[in-house]
């Protein structure tokens, strides 16, 4: 059984590994915007919690107040909903359960303004680190925006360009943390992406290189989740590669299109690809 304790102790071994990447002079200097999302996440507040019930989205028990609001202008009731899930959770209802069969490792949900985070996928505490740091720019964004406890109207192209800056910030990230050995692999198979677009090679082959974000996350046993990295890793060096590549304007649709394909490709259906983004 998962006592408030074991959720509380989650909450503080991943928050260890966000005061280590905050602490990063590589981070702070080359993508302050993280630093950014981590000061105004102390200054308004997070609580973590747990679902109630039946209903993940809307119910949720508040074991403590993490970080106190301690911004003049901030509203505790716009605190962020931090949700450590494992797969003990399914028990507690229907939509407890859909959240342990299907998330891999986190979401945003804007309705409720929480961030849920599967505590017993397969990964290490540094990606899951870095998943949060993902997610968070999501709820900034909903606050900014106006959307904090609103049902999610916006369109799909309004929702995919929000995963195109997030996205642009987590390759950049990745580079900081990932130092010369990352980045010189980042590198090579950005050019390759690079030379594949000119049509002077086959696309190349991603399996296999997601090894490289050992840098960056630390090592991995399970298969699987490396065969996750795989696809994580070439996402990153296509983005670089449009950044490098494109114009501002053309390396927006490039990752537009890369975005929209492969989300299309994964769930196949366009209700489908609503319902991923329906929580942001």
């Amino acid at each position: 059984m998962i006592t408030e304790d074991d959720r509380l102790d989650a909450a503080d071994k991943l928050f260890n590994e966000l005061y280590q990447i905050g602490n990063n002079h590589g981070v702070a200097k080359h993508v302050p915007e993280i630093i950014k999302r981590l000061t105004l996440l102390e200054r308004e507040g997070m609580s973590v919690t747990y679902p109630s019930g039946e209903n993940t989205e809307d119910d949720f028990i508040v074991i403590e107040d993490y970080f106190e609001a301690v911004d003049n202008n901030a509203d505790k009731s716009s605190r962020v909903m931090f949700y450590p899930m494992f797969s003990e959770d399914a028990k507690f209802g229907q939509a407890s359960n859909y959240y342990v069969q299907s998330l891999f490792y986190a979401a945003y949900g804007c309705k409720s303004n929480s961030i849920i985070m599967n505590m017993s996928c397969k990964e290490t505490l540094r990606f899951l680190a870095c998943c949060f740091i993902h997610e968070l720019g999501h709820a900034q964004a909903a606050k900014r925006e106006g959307r904090l406890f609103k049902e999610n109207s916006r369109s799909i192209d309004e929702r995919i360009r929000e995963e195109i800056n997030m996205w642009t910030i987590d390759y950049k990230l990745m580079l900081a943390l990932g130092g010369r050995n990352y980045q010189k692999a980042v590198k090579k198979m950005a050019f390759e992406i690079i030379q594949w677009w000119l049509q002077k090679r086959d696309r190349p082959d991603h399996q296999g290189t997601g090894i490289a974000l050992n840098y960056c996350f630390g090592n991995l046993s399970d298969a699987n989740s490396n065969n996750e990295r795989d696809i994580t890793f070439f996402t990153y060096c296509s983005f670089m590669a449009a950044d490098y590549h494109f114009n501002k304007e053309g390396a927006e649709e490039a990752k537009f299109q890369m975005i929209q394909r492969d989300l299309i490709m994964k769930y196949n259906i366009e209700s489908d690809l609503l319902s991923i983004f329906s929580k942001q």
